[in-house]
């Protein structure tokens, strides 16, 4: 059975000494191996790291429920049983945030978060959280976009 993780804890390095905070942490739900849900966590502190508690998680998923009825309606148990959790960078980042502040449906304070971002300066990475009601850890080490 899926539970929310009790905790999620993303901590953020730099491989090259730069700077990682305001890096914006989003969350994405599969079902059938496909994106059903996906959230913004928050932005990392001054030392590259962000905690989000499991009530954070239900409220926020709750909320998006009772905005969009239509498109959230399946139950957890149905989701696929890893969550993902994406540390969006480089190009692309730029055209999402542009994307995302233009957005007539995105609440001021997601749009607060994609301002302050400063994803752009570093690549993209994923990772995977189970869903097993489990305190969560994730680390990323940042580098710059391009080739490895």
């Amino acid at each position: 059975m899926n539970r929310w993780p009790r905790s999620l804890h993303v901590r953020v390095r730099s491989a090259d000494g730069s700077t990682v905070d305001k890096l914006l942490i989003g969350l994405r739900i599969r079902h059938d191996l496909r994106t059903y849900y996906s959230t913004l966590l928050g932005l990392t502190d001054a030392n590259g790291e962000l905690t989000v508690t499991e009530a954070q998680l239900a409220t926020d998923y709750v909320e998006s429920q009772q905005d969009f009825p239509m498109d959230y309606k399946l139950p957890m148990a149905v989701w696929d049983p890893n969550i993902l959790i994406d540390l969006a960078g480089g190009d692309g980042f730029g055209q999402s945030r542009a994307h995302a502040l233009g957005a007539q449906l995105l609440s001021e304070r997601f749009k607060q978060m994609w301002a302050a971002a400063r994803n752009a300066d570093v690549a993209s990475q994923v990772a995977a959280v189970r869903l097993d009601g489990g305190a969560a850890l994730v680390n990323f080490t940042t580098r710059r976009p391009g080739p490895p």
